[in-house]
């Protein structure tokens, strides 16, 4: 008998913006081949540009039993994680407060602000861990979905390009719109 090592089946990733500046909802959809038990973390890392408040990030979802995460082992509160904001981190991590199951599928949102500048694309990995600290899940790149990036912000550009003028006769007062 040749028993597989865990990983999750499903780990994809969309971004909603890649305007400069913009709130960026990330979307993270995973599906495990091992149960993840209470105190179990989940680490998503490599959001090189995303600004976020280090501290506990709230996320969303449309179905509230994907919900299953938490800040931190004594911070109880359901359906947060927490964000690590230092320039060489730019983490989320999520303990896991109820059980996910195996071959389970949960689906999960949080919001970033896009960096000022240009920002190439990312490549985002995941992993979990025991609440022991043993390796559950080998940290491994994420899938984009097509048509998808991450963290891509494009250069910032004018939407509005118009200018006016009241009169074009000198000397008098005119009016720049």
């Amino acid at each position: 008998m040749v028993v597989k090592q865990a990983k999750f089946c499903l780990k994809s990733i969309c971004q909603s913006s890649r305007w400069p500046c913009d709130n960026n909802t990330i979307t993270v959809t995973i599906s495990p081949t091992t149960e993840l038990t209470i105190g179990a973390t989940i680490t998503l890392k490599g959001f090189v540009g995303a600004l976020a408040e280090t501290g506990a990030i709230q996320l969303s979802s449309d179905r509230d039993d994907h919900l299953h995460f938490q800040p931190s082992a004594s911070d109880t509160s359901k359906g947060f994680g927490t964000w690590n904001n230092a320039a060489n981190a730019k983490t989320l991590t999520l303990v896991v407060g109820k059980a996910l199951d195996c071959s389970g599928q949960y689906t999960f949102s949080f919001t970033v602000k896009n960096p000022t500048d240009r920002n190439q694309c990312r490549q985002i990995s995941i992993s979990s861990r025991a609440s022991n600290g043993q390796v559950l899940i080998a940290e491994s790149a994420m899938t984009v979905k097509s048509g998808c990036d991450v963290m891509c912000v494009d250069d910032p550009v004018f939407t509005v390009k118009h200018i006016q003028q009241s009169t074009a006769a000198p000397c008098c007062e005119n009016v720049i719109q």
